[in-house]
């Protein structure tokens, strides 16, 4: 599966999470240019939202009927502004649901490149969030037949990691983590604190191979 074919199942997600939402629209976000335009192709476009700090504002639409918005946030190598950036579109849009559409390198050959996971916690400089599962349920029954859904967990790291001798892949191996991605521990943290919902899908690109990722 690629991340265009993730970004369609995680359309289906929103739809369904939207159809339940007790209040706020659905929020997607996203972190390259081939995820966002499978998502916004999708929404019946219906405004824009300009964020301090970002230079990809929030694309408002509905999906069926429903409120969906999309965000590109590209700067798991920056913290700091990631968080900011999330932290003014909860302000800006008060989703009742965050669905994160990303990729990750897995660590062990169990995990093929192309395999789908939900990620339900995240490490990051010793400390460990958990993420949303209440939703893997939908999510499965919305997915492709052939896609089997796995449950991982991951290292978040602010830094690119290539070959097997990387120190962050050490750490990550040491900490029992399966894969490594760069966003899902800023989000949880920024869920707690906001109090919207987030689940976190992503793609295996690759075992340390930046050429593939």
């Amino acid at each position: 599966m690629d991340s265009k074919a993730l970004a369609d199942s995680g359309k289906r997600l929103a739809l369904e999470r939207g159809s339940k939402a007790r209040s706020g629209p659905t929020q997607v976000v996203c972190y390259d240019p081939i995820e966002l335009a499978a998502l916004t192709e999708a929404l019946t476009i219906t405004g824009q939202t300009e964020l301090p700090g970002s230079i990809f504002p929030v694309v408002h639409g509905t999906l069926d009927g429903f409120p969906v918005s999309v965000l590109r946030i590209p700067f798991g190598d920056k913290p700091a502004l990631l968080r900011s950036v999330i932290g003014a579109m909860a302000r800006a849009v008060r989703p009742s649901q965050v669905v994160s559409i990303g990729t990750c390198m897995a660590l062990g050959k169990e995990l093929a490149v192309g395999d789908a996971v939900l990620n339900i916690s995240a490490f990051h400089e010793g400390l460990t969030v958990g993420l949303g599962t209440g939703l893997a349920r939908e999510f499965s029954a919305s997915a492709p037949h052939a896609m089997h859904l796995r449950t991982v967990t991951s290292l978040t790291t602010s830094v690119f990691v290539e070959g097997d001798e990387c120190p962050v892949r050490a750490a990550a191996v040491r900490q029992g983590a399966d894969v490594i991605e760069m966003e899902d521990h800023h989000l949880a943290l920024m869920a707690g604190e906001m109090g919207f919902g987030i689940t976190s899908l992503r793609v295996v690109t690759d075992h340390g191979d930046m050429a593939l990722h």
